[in-house]
Formats: structure tokens, C-alpha cells, sequence
């Protein structure tokens, strides 16, 4: 008699946990993207293939100064750039070679409690280059179609980057785990500056 008693007492334990787990998904808040720095004039990317990103206005256009870093395969880096840009990009200065400096928001989604508090992550405004170099994803490309002003930033990278495995990507594909690389990435000028030197204008 006692067994079957604690069965019962067992079953309604395991229901009532069922019950407040369901009540509880329900009553909590729809996570969100934080919007830190949006883009201000962002074009959408259709598709990445080979590295090459092919906008919405019907462009197609490399990154200009990087190359997937030796160990990133060419599907991976394609991954990343799709993570990267999946907010649009917007184009800082066309090379004239087939690439572009250009700006992302790439999406930041919390490895720790935080996301708790009913946000997914954040998005930040960065230059793109900048940003698959410090997640380690890809190295610099020296070209004459780069500025002073670029060369001496993607020579800072180089030096600032963690030098480990590639960040993360979410299961969704759309966004990049947050780590160190993304503290400094919307005024990586000034920081770089603080410990590499002020470069050229």
C-alpha cells in the first residue's frame, strides 16, 4: 500500500514541476536583440559565396585587406561573414578592385546569465574587416588599393587579435558569441592608438 502511495505522491510531484515549468515559459518575456549602434544606411546581403558578398542593390563585392586566416576553410568563412552581416552593410569606401571597406552590426549573443534578463545579446556597429580579423577568422591581405590609414589598422588588428580558435557562431547562424574582440570593436581606432601608436590620417 505504502508503494503505491508513494508512487501517487511521485506523479503529482512530476505533474505540479510539469504545471510550473509551462506557466513559467509562458509568463516570461520575449528576449531581445539590443540595438546599440544600428547601422545608419545599411544594404541588405543576399547571399555570400567564395567570400563574396552580393548586396541588395545588386552588387558584389570582397572585403577589402583580409583573407580567411590559414586553418578557416572557405564554407566557414562564408559562415562568418553571413553571421556578420546579417543586420546589412553599409560601404565606407569602394577600392575599385571588386572590394570595399565597409561597416556591419553584427549581433553579440550572452554566453553567461545575463540573457536571463530578457535579452538575447547586442549588435554593434564595426568595421568589417576589423571584425573577422579580432574573432580570428582572417588575416590581413596587404593591397595597394588599401589607404595609410586602412593598411596601419589591419596591421593593428593583426597584433591585437586573440590568435585562438575562431569566436563562435550561434545555432542560428546570425550571430557571433561575445568575447573580449567585441568590447573595443565600435572605437578600435582609439584603442588600437592607445597601445600600437597613433597612425596616419
Amino acid at each position: 500500500m505504502w508503494r503505491i502511495a508513494s508512487f501517487v505522491a511521485l506523479l503529482v510531484g512530476l505533474v505540479g514541476l510539469i504545471v510550473w515549468a509551462v506557466v513559467a515559459l509562458a509568463l516570461e518575456p520575449e528576449r531581445e536583440w539590443v540595438r546599440k549602434q544600428p547601422l545608419a544606411n545599411p544594404i541588405g546581403v543576399v547571399s555570400v559565396e567564395g567570400g563574396v558578398l552580393h548586396l541588395a542593390d545588386g552588387r558584389s563585392i570582397r572585403v577589402a585587406g583580409i583573407e580567411p586566416r590559414a586553418g578557416v576553410d572557405a564554407e566557414l568563412f562564408d559562415t562568418f561573414l553571413r553571421a556578420a552581416t546579417v543586420q546589412g552593410v553599409e560601404i565606407e569606401r569602394d577600392a575599385g578592385d571588386g572590394s570595399a571597406v565597409m561597416l556591419a552590426e553584427p549581433r553579440f549573443h550572452y554566453t553567461c546569465g545575463t540573457c536571463a534578463r530578457g535579452r538575447l545579446g547586442h549588435s554593434i556597429s564595426c568595421r568589417l574587416d576589423v571584425l573577422a580579423i579580432m574573432t580570428d577568422y582572417a588575416e590581413m591581405r596587404d593591397s595597394e588599393a588599401l589607404t595609410g590609414r586602412e593598411r596601419w589598422r589591419l596591421e593593428a588588428a593583426m597584433l591585437l587579435r586573440n590568435g585562438g580558435e575562431p569566436v563562435s557562431i550561434g545555432v542560428r547562424g546570425d550571430s557571433l558569441a561575445m568575447c573580449g574582440a567585441t568590447f573595443n570593436l565600435a572605437r578600435f581606432d582609439e584603442y588600437a592608438e592607445a597601445i600600437v601608436g597613433r597612425g596616419p590620417e
